[in-house]
């Protein structure tokens, strides 16, 4: 039974907390605008970099309202911190979850780590070194920067967050910490479900868009990248059943639709790494599927997925090799 008072003390006591979102890239950047504004204190942190000082950045959200959001955002660094003494956020590339666990690890004191990535088992590492609260958010959203200090914005519906390892009271107070009139999440309790919709749909936009080289709406305007997207997600079916996931390519093409009209004109994150000279998360994505597939046996169904993956990793390489 839930102890109300015990509860109410344990959100007031959060709210008063800190948020830490590691990851100062468009997402992270975003959100710690519209928390900051919302009044919320929040450290804006890079994961993978050393003795680096504290820098100030004014950014503009360009949201899908037409207002514009400013705020003056403090960088700094994670190995500059000993303890983090409240929510931490992760809305860094998921590929640099292995070191990034390591580093989290003892510093957290039992407080919550919510993931914001892309991808499949991505939590893994943190389960390794037994951390007590993790949450995943599935990203129902794009953002894209103008320019180096202004980021457009657009939603296309609540992010959903679900349980990892953790529990309902801790989510609900962490919901409530971290909720914003502009950046909107909702608890869900099919979070495992929503997450291979999700990567399914991110296996057909950070492929195709990257390798075509044309921004989300494709799926929206053109016929033939239409049926291509319905080819893929069919041809992920067996493997998400497989694994237990009641989900239908239906529900995974009407997601795709929806995104793929909603953020008409924006750039897939993996093509925006790219043409930025990053490494991708097609790790966590088409390549992950199909080593599952071929764990199971079945990776003949995935041989499209699989290649577009590596046309991907091929594309990204080549261009940082140009750098």
């Amino acid at each position: 039974m839930l102890n109300l008072a015990a509860f109410n003390h344990q959100s007031k006591a959060m709210q008063e907390q800190p948020i830490y979102i590691i990851g100062a890239g468009a997402v992270g950047k975003t959100l710690a605008v519209f928390l900051t504004l919302a009044g919320r204190q929040v450290y804006l942190l890079r994961g993978s970099v050393f003795n680096a000082p504290v820098t100030y950045e004014e950014m503009t959200i360009l949201a899908a309202d037409n207002n514009k959001y400013v705020a003056k955002l403090e960088i700094g660094c994670l190995a500059d911190f000993t303890r983090l003494g409240g929510l931490v956020v992760l809305a860094n590339k998921a590929f640099g979850n292995q070191a990034l666990s390591v580093s989290l690890r003892g510093k957290l004191n039992g407080n919550p780590l919510l993931v914001l990535q892309n991808g499949l088992n991505i939590e893994k590492a943190f389960l390794k070194q037994n951390f007590e609260h993790i949450y995943r958010c599935v990203l129902m959203l794009t953002c894209q920067f103008e320019d180096p200090h202004t980021i457009r914005y657009k939603p296309v519906r609540e992010c959903p967050v679900g349980i990892i390892r953790g529990d309902e009271e801790t989510l609900t107070r962490l919901l409530h910490k971290i909720q914003t009139l502009q950046f909107r999440f909702s608890k869900c309790d099919e979070i495992q479900s929503l997450i291979w919709k999700k990567v399914i749909a991110n296996c057909v936009f950070n492929s195709i868009c990257p390798l075509l080289h044309i921004d989300n709406g494709i799926f929206y305007r053109n016929e033939v990248a239409r049926d291509m997207a319905k080819e893929l997600i069919v041809s992920c079916m067996t493997l998400a059943h497989a694994k237990g996931i009641a989900i239908t390519p239906e529900d995974v093409f009407n997601n795709v639709m929806q995104i793929s009209q909603m953020s008409d004109g924006q750039y897939i994150s993996t093509l925006q790494d790219i043409l930025h000279h990053r490494p991708t998360e097609m790790d966590a994505l088409n390549i992950e599927l199909a080593r599952l597939a071929d764990e199971i046996g079945i990776g003949a169904t995935m041989k499209e997925i699989a290649l577009l993956g590596r046309l991907t990793k091929l594309k990204a390489a080549i261009n940082l090799k140009n750098m």
